[in-house]
């Protein structure tokens, strides 16, 4: 409320004195003196709000990282990532029963405010996390509860809410940082502690951070290759790394579109999935098979957010897709595409936590959501052997393509 009367008192002292200035070119005695007083007021008021921006009241330092064998899991298993500070919790029962889950979903454009501890210092914290002045507070969608194995078996409905990125920023990003006071050294907010109390994960209906869902799914081409990304610059949870042809959030235009249609949430995971393919790794929606939803897990590194991974096959061979560039729009997230990663599903059936499946030139930067779609992969390899079957099968035909 602060805010908006320093901005219209602002915005009021300088329309005055912008009319007192013009009054005042028609000879009228009083309006250069209220000129005056009107650029004063909007330079009064201005000027505390540009010395803030010049001189924030706070600092991010390094802070607490999440525990490496929390509490609270819920019969959740930790899964780390190899060679790598990268934590995650899934549920393995539960991925089982996801694939063919008939559980529904619910959505409500109300917002969940971040905690007033976050929330006074929302935009000081964004600029100090944030690499770039040009980004974009983009409307994503916010998990409201853990999803649990009796919904997903006896076909509940998962609560979902409207959030959005600055807010992910500002509340699950902190994970490992520490803001404090500039002027005194105290700490003000602990990021890790936002989603960690006494050593346990709280669940997501227990904390009031962004919790955006983020989805991933590996594509594979018609002649078994992988689809990878290079993680741009400006992605602050996987920069640099190797990620799957689709990896991103939520947001609000999948419930808007097709995914949101009977309401079903396997169905509408599947379809943010497959945009995210569409706008990170520049295929089409009809060179698009089939996408299966795998698993879920919640991200430690990233606040404890929910994420489900999947895996898409493609219409075409690697062939026909080298020599295609990264979107423009996309060039700030995304550094580079490769279309021929090999992928050893056999070794990644035998062994999903290990990396010797991945080609041997993409093992040494692969982020979390990479990780966690191959062991999902693997996982699911090792229980259905017609999953393997379908992946190898040859594709329909692409005459209409």
């Amino acid at each position: 409320m602060r805010g908006r009367l320093t901005y219209y008192g602002a915005l009021a002292g300088l329309l005055l004195g912008v009319v007192g200035t013009v009054a005042g070119a028609a000879s009228w005695s009083w309006a250069y003196l209220a000129g005056l007083l009107g650029f004063a007021l909007s330079l009064a008021l201005f000027l505390p709000e540009w010395v803030k921006l010049r001189r924030p009241e706070i600092a991010l330092v390094p802070g607490n990282p999440p525990p490496r064998n929390p509490g609270g899991l819920a019969d959740g298993t930790v899964v780390r990532l190899p060679g790598a500070n990268e934590i995650a919790v899934a549920w393995d029962d539960l991925d089982i029963a996801l694939m063919r889950s008939a559980a529904t979903y619910g959505f409500t454009p109300v917002r969940r405010r971040l905690p007033r501890r976050v929330g006074r210092f929302a935009y000081a914290i964004l600029i100090a996390i944030s690499s770039s002045k040009h980004i974009y507070n983009g409307k994503l969608v916010r998990q409201d509860e853990d999803l649990t194995l009796n919904m997903v078996v006896n076909g509940g409905s998962l609560r979902l809410s409207l959030t959005d990125y600055f807010s992910t920023v500002c509340s699950n990003y902190l994970t490992g940082r520490r803001v404090i006071d500039r002027r005194t050294g105290a700490t003000l907010v602990e990021g890790t502690d936002l989603f960690i109390r006494d050593g346990d994960l709280l669940p997501l209906d227990e904390n009031n951070q962004a919790n955006v869902i983020g989805v991933s799914t590996l594509a594979l081409t018609t002649d078994g290759k992988l689809v990878l990304t290079t993680q741009g610059s400006q992605t602050p949870s996987s920069a640099g790394l190797s990620a799957p042809g689709g990896s991103g959030s939520v947001d609000l235009n999948d419930i808007r579109g097709p995914g949101s249609k009977g309401q079903s949430l396997v169905h509408f995971i599947a379809c943010a999935m497959q945009r995210e393919l569409v706008e990170e790794a520049s295929v089409s929606y009809r060179e698009i098979e089939w996408t299966e939803v795998l698993g879920y897990f919640r991200w430690l590194n990233m606040g404890g957010k929910p994420e489900y991974v999947g895996v898409t096959k493609l219409k075409l061979s690697s062939d026909e897709l080298i020599g295609r560039d990264v979107r423009v729009v996309e060039t700030p997230f995304v550094q580079r595409i490769v279309f021929d990663c090999t992928l050893d599903l056999a070794h990644l059936r035998s062994d999903p936590e290990s990396l010797h499946a991945l080609g041997r030139a993409f093992r040494q930067n692969v982020s979390m959501p990479l990780f966690m779609s191959l062991r999902a992969l693997g996982m699911a390899l090792r229980r259905d052997d017609a999953l393997m079957q379908k992946l190898t099968a040859p594709t329909e035909s692409r005459e209409h393509l």
